[in-house]
């Protein structure tokens, strides 16, 4: 049992402990958020959710979660691409779940198969997948022995439906009445822009290919650039063309905006930014322009018209799902000619929406009848039956491990700058308001909030008389 914490010790970088009588095995959730505008809401969802069925919920900043000194818990791993964190989580304890932020849009082939670690497929007692197509890649991988998988989709896409549409809609007014009318364009070229100077974010599994996963890698660099340059290109034909009406342009979180403040120098009816969460932009805009972005895949889920332009294809690395629910453009006069078209409301190209449902029904399991998060939680309790325990040798390496994560973090300013940009500090007040407008739109969650647990951490409880 870890040694018993005070709440003087916590502190940033540190995460709390409970007192030894609250320590209730596998009665808590570990959730590490990433990136807070593509996480944090439906994670709070999830929270809320298990907190009517008698779980604690930790959330919070991924580096301040995957850390010693919490209660034994199911830790849900956000993604199965690095097993690290999946062995350092077991040695500190917890039980492992895990989510896969980027299962739902994939590359295929090689450049999907090479990044997945064996122990990230492995380590975890349940996978959790978007879809069938999600979780039969997974089957088909070479690295899989098993592990069983929850087709459950995923809490963000619970954010889509139309139960919770007037959760969003306040802050889709509001940009509305910023912004007016504008063509929303969502950026995915972190692999060749990225925040850090010299980072890729394509890394291979252990004890992979490194031939083979360079050759796949140099492939889908080379495209990616060659898409970055056409896009480069258009967007300010596209903002002549449409003035006055805006373009916005929301850069990938893992990207270095300085690139796309630079295409939009000067150039007045162009707004770049990154502030707050996609779903109120989604429904604020006129239409939405990407190549391979999931956002495209969460517009259609939403109904809004949405392009993808496509100037050079690739079969080998193109993403295929989002372009495929997308009306998709190869040419500059074409791109602008839809566009300007669905700005001055004189039509849309946008795919049919039947067309689409059949699509996404093949890739999201959650698009209707249960929720995504009840299905993750009905997973979680039927494992919550069976204790597991972690041994000791596997508690001293996980330390280890975790004080060489530390010791990385403290000579790296440069990624601490990067971990700020995807989760900047939030206060109890920002989840715990969130947590209201939850509970207006599905009038549940009486009884649950949130309170400081850490920095950057929160416990979501409901609260028991």
């Amino acid at each position: 049992m870890i040694a018993d914490q005070s709440r003087s010790t916590i502190r940033k970088g540190c995460s709390p402990q409970l007192p030894r009588s609250d320590q209730h095995f596998a009665n808590c959730l570990l959730l590490p958020v990433e990136t807070i505008h593509r996480e944090l809401d439906g994670k709070i969802l999830l929270s809320l959710f298990a907190a009517e069925r008698g779980f604690r919920t930790f959330l919070g900043f991924k580096g301040n979660i995957d850390a010693p000194g919490f209660p034994p818990s199911f830790y849900i791993s956000k993604s199965v691409r690095r097993g690290s964190t999946l062995r350092m989580m077991k040695g500190f304890g917890h039980r492992i779940a895990a989510l896969d932020e980027e299962g739902l849009v994939r590359f295929r082939g090689q450049g999907f198969a090479l990044r997945l670690d064996a122990d990230a497929l492995n380590l975890p007692e349940i996978l959790v997948a978007w879809g069938r197509s999600n979780a039969d890649d997974w089957r088909r991988h070479v690295h899989y022995r098993g592990t069983p998988i929850c087709e459950a989709g995923n809490p963000r896409i619970d954010l889509l439906r139309a139960e919770l549409r007037s959760f969003h809609q306040p802050a889709a007014q509001r940009l509305r009445e910023q912004h007016g009318r504008f063509v929303l364009f969502n950026t995915n070229f972190a692999i060749v822009n990225h925040f850090i100077k010299g980072h890729s974010r394509l890394k291979a599994a252990e004890g992979s290919s490194t031939e083979a996963f360079s050759a796949a890698m140099t492939g889908i660099e080379n495209h990616k650039r060659q898409l970055l340059d056409h896009f480069r290109d258009a967007i300010p034909k596209l903002a002549a063309a449409v003035a006055p009406h805006k373009i916005i342009v929301r850069p990938h979180p893992s990207e270095d905006p300085r690139f796309w403040h630079e295409t939009a120098k000067g150039i007045g009816n162009i707004t770049v930014t990154d502030t707050g969460e996609v779903i109120p932009w989604l429904l604020a805009a006129a239409c939405l322009l990407h190549n391979g972005c999931t956002t495209a895949v969460e517009s259609a889920v939403l109904g809004t018209p949405t392009f993808a332009y496509r100037p050079v294809r690739s079969p080998d690395y193109d993403l295929e799902l989002p372009n495929a629910v997308s009306t998709n453009v190869d040419g500059e006069t074409a791109l602008i000619s839809c566009i300007k078209a669905v700005v001055y409301g004189r039509g849309t190209s946008a795919a049919a929406p039947a067309q689409n449902l059949d699509i996404l029904n093949e890739h999201i399991a959650s698009l209707d009848g249960a929720y995504s998060c009840e299905r993750i939680l009905d997973a979680l309790t039927e494992l919550r039956r069976r204790p597991q325990r972690a041994s000791q040798t596997e508690f001293v390496l996980a330390g280890a491990r975790y004080g060489w994560r530390r010791l990385k973090s403290l000579i790296r300013p440069v990624k601490r700058q990067y971990d700020a940009r995807k989760f900047p500090d939030i206060s109890a007040d920002v989840v715990n308001e969130r947590i209201a407008r939850f509970k207006i739109a599905l009038n549940r969650f009486e009884g649950c909030s949130a309170r400081p647990a850490g920095h950057n951490v929160f416990l979501i409880e409901k609260q028991t008389r």
